[in-house]
């Protein structure tokens, strides 16, 4: 199924993304205890930061709701989840 590729490919892209976020926050932080930057910009950098673990955390829940998507399709649902149906 194609959207279990394409969200393992947002968790990815938004991983970088949120990894980028931190380490411009940490760089934000470094500048404003030197005196180089404000407040502001740190609260934007840590604005961008939880937008960012936002936008991958969707994606995560996006792409676990395409793995049950496709395993209830293939009908492998019951079993990947480990219920055993006695009769």
């Amino acid at each position: 199924m194609r959207e279990v590729g394409t969200n393992l490919r947002r968790i990815e892209t938004n991983r970088r993304a949120r990894e980028l976020a931190e380490d411009l926050l940490k760089a934000e932080e470094k500048r404003f205890e030197l005196g180089l930057g404000s407040s502001l910009d740190v609260l934007e950098a840590q604005k961008d930061v939880t937008s960012a673990q936002s936008a991958e955390l969707e994606a995560i829940i996006d792409y676990n709701i395409s793995l049950v998507r496709l395993a209830e399709t293939e009908g492998t649902l019951v079993a990947q989840s480990g219920v055993i149906i006695q009769e």
